[in-house]
């Protein structure tokens, strides 16, 4: 009886598999105030992960962070300037790892406008 409950916990065990992730994201300021925008990543995997960061202003590059060390249950996170015009602005986020430079994440939002 021990035997078969044993068997039965190992091939539970071994069918559950935790769902480990990055998450990244592209908003508004939380502020609301216009004229900024937060990216930001976390990270549930089970070890550190390294990425590449690249923003973009209607498609112009306007700003990088290489080498982002990400630790499991980490979360990074930045609130960035933006120029404030009088029409709406797309923001793009793309995230890389650097290891094979492939586009691992892409986000985007619009900027708040005057």
């Amino acid at each position: 009886m021990a035997t078969g409950a044993y068997a039965l916990a190992v091939r539970d065990e071994a069918a559950y598999r935790e769902f480990k992730y990055t998450a990244f994201w592209l908003l508004p300021s939380a502020s609301g105030e216009s004229g900024r925008i937060t990216v930001g990543i976390r990270s549930t995997e089970t070890q550190p992960q390294l990425f590449d960061l690249e923003i973009t202003l209607h498609g112009q590059p306007f700003a990088i962070f290489r080498s982002l060390t990400i630790a499991p249950g980490e979360t990074w996170a930045r609130e960035i300037p933006v120029p404030v015009l009088a029409t709406p602005q797309k923001a793009d986020a793309r995230l890389y790892r650097p290891e094979d430079n492939r586009l691992y994440r892409s986000v985007s939002t619009l900027v708040p406008r005057i």
